[in-house]
C-alpha cells in the first residue's frame, strides 16, 4: 500500500521528491494556508525552497529569511516575493512595513537555529500560526511572550510526516509542472561513488544528492 504510480511524465529524479513535497503539503495544510495570506519561510535550506515551491500554489505572498546569501538568492529565483537576511535586516521591521503593521498570517519554520524560532514568534498576525518543521535534537527551551499569543490567539503547531493523499497530491503537482524540483538536485552520483553523495548530502552545502540507477 506504500507504492505509488507515477506518470511517465515524471523522471526517476523528479519522482525522488515526492515524498518530501507531500510532507511540505502537510505542512501547509497543518496551518490552514489560505488564498492571498503572507506567509515567512524560516529558512531558505532543501525544506524550506520545497515549502516555496508548495506555497506558490496556494496564491500566497511569501517572506523568507535566510541568513545565506547564496540561498537567499535562490529563494529569490524560485519565487519569493521577499527575501530577508535576519543577521543583516531586521526582520520584524521589514514584514511590518510590507504588511500594514499586521505582521504574518502563517509562518513556516524550517530552521533548527533557536533564533530563528523565537523570530518568528515576534512577527505574527492575530490569528497567525505556526508550524514547526524541523527536529530540535537538543530539545531547548524556546522563550515566547505567552501573553501576546493568548491575546493574539496565536497557534503553534508541528509536522514531520505525509498521509497517502498529501503523496499523491505531491506527484500531481510535480507532473503539472506547477512545482519544479530540478533546481534543488546538486549532484547525481552512481553506485560507485555512494560514500562521496552522502559526504556531500551531509555537508550542508548542497540541496539534494541524487543516487543514480539503472534498471
Amino acid at each position: 500500500s506504500q507504492a505509488f504510480p507515477v506518470p511517465d511524465s515524471i523522471s526517476f529524479q523528479e519522482a525522488a521528491f515526492s515524498e518530501p513535497i507531500s510532507c511540505c503539503i502537510r505542512s501547509l495544510k497543518k496551518i490552514h494556508v489560505g488564498l492571498a495570506e503572507d506567509l515567512l519561510i524560516v529558512g531558505a535550506g532543501p525544506m524550506g525552497l520545497m515549502h516555496l515551491q508548495v506555497a506558490r500554489c496556494l496564491g500566497v505572498r511569501i517572506f523568507v529569511s535566510e541568513p545565506d546569501a547564496s540561498r537567499l538568492d535562490k529563494a529569490k529565483e524560485m519565487g519569493a516575493d521577499f527575501v530577508i537576511d535576519p543577521v543583516r535586516e531586521n526582520l520584524a521591521e521589514i514584514i511590518l512595513k510590507h504588511t500594514d503593521g499586521r505582521g504574518v498570517d502563517v509562518c513556516v519554520v524550517t530552521s533548527p537555529a533557536h533564533a530563528a524560532l523565537s523570530s518568528s514568534f515576534q512577527v505574527l498576525a492575530k490569528t497567525g500560526r505556526v508550524n514547526i518543521y524541523t527536529s530540535y535534537l537538543d530539545k531547548p527551551l524556546i522563550p515566547m511572550d505567552a501573553d501576546t499569543l493568548h491575546k493574539n490567539e496565536n497557534l503553534i503547531t508541528g509536522s514531520e510526516g505525509r498521509t497517502e493523499f498529501d503523496f499523491h497530491q505531491a506527484v500531481r503537482l510535480i507532473s503539472m509542472g506547477k512545482v519544479d524540483v530540478r533546481p534543488l538536485i546538486s549532484k547525481r552520483v552512481g553506485f560507485e561513488e555512494i560514500e562521496n553523495g552522502m559526504r556531500l548530502a551531509m555537508s550542508g552545502e548542497t540541496y539534494r544528492v541524487l543516487l543514480e540507477h539503472s534498471l
